[in-house]
């Protein structure tokens, strides 16, 4: 809204100066309300609350929904109390055309507002996120790295299409398919002994991407236990190469068919030992295993 003065006979009417600056100072105070009260309200300024982009005059209908909760030149904060009406009938809620959904007065970043009280104008279609699972074919938490295993993703968008499934060691991109079945296969003897975490990642058409929750697995070599040594006390000491704070259950058998438990013990080193003192004269065959 424009400022002028009107003069008469070289003289400014002081009583019409005072009015014209009564109208510009409302309409600089509502057009503060609805930029200030309501998310995104700049974008629209006093069109949304008239039909008059410059204010003043009828209201739309979200502008008669504000209208019953302030007064003339009111400062009332109105948003939490209009933000799930639909003030144009078109089945989104105001908050929903504002980007603000849930009334708290902060917008969602690069939203970009409809209007609140058009029913023809509706906020574009938010683009949900796909899903996805992975799995591996490993029989248990345990895999040797002599072997390979076989990763298979289940991915799917609700609203759209999968473009692509990336698998991941420990953050690391393995590979990327981009058509059904997401699957690939790991040649482990390429990775690390220990702990190793898989993920997959779905990425859609829209760009909305997921990741999966971990498939673990603890990669080991295989073990091969060292030559026995027998202590001049008579103690047996074996031993095998391991991995530190894994552990290992030692078993014997005199016939190689029936397993009996030893001991079992943490390795806190590379090297697993055990001893079994007062060692039977009988004839043993002994082997360990990594448990956890």
């Amino acid at each position: 809204m424009k400022f002028s003065i009107v003069f008469f006979r070289g003289l400014a009417l002081p009583g019409f100066v005072v009015a014209l600056f009564s109208v510009v100072m409302t309409a600089q105070a509502r057009n503060f309300r609805t930029s200030f009260y309501v998310p995104n309200g700049n974008t629209f300024g006093c069109a949304l609350c008239h039909v008059s982009s410059g204010g003043g005059g009828p209201r739309t209908s979200f502008g008669e929904d504000v209208n019953q909760f302030v007064t003339p030149n009111g400062s009332q904060q109105f948003w939490s109390r209009i933000f799930n009406l639909d003030s144009d009938g078109d089945g989104f809620t105001n908050g929903e055309e504002m980007g603000d959904p849930d009334g708290d007065g902060r917008a969602t970043a690069g939203f970009r507002a409809s209007r609140p009280w058009l029913a023809s104008s509706v906020p574009a279609p938010v683009n949900k996120a796909p899903t996805i699972t992975v799995a591996g074919d490993a029989s248990s938490a345990f895999a040797l790295r002599t072997g390979k295993l076989k990763l298979t993703a289940t991915a799917a968008d609700s609203d759209g299409t999968v473009s692509k499934v990336e698998f991941f060691a420990d953050g690391t991109l393995l590979t990327t398919v981009t058509a059904a079945p997401f699957e690939f296969t790991v040649d482990l003897s390429t990775l690390a002994v220990g702990g190793r975490s898989f993920t997959a990642k779905a990425t859609d058409n829209q760009n909305g991407a997921t990741t999966s929750t971990a498939f673990a697995v603890k990669l080991r070599d295989p073990l091969s236990m060292n030559h026995p040594r027998v202590s001049p006390e008579g103690a047996l000491e074996i031993s095998w190469p391991s991995l530190p704070g894994s552990k290992y259950v030692v078993e014997f058998s005199e016939d190689l068919v029936t397993w009996k438990e030893a001991g079992t013990l943490v390795a806190t080193e590379a090297v697993g030992r055990f001893s079994e003192a007062n060692a039977s004269a009988a004839a043993r065959f002994y082997r360990a295993r990594e448990v956890e």
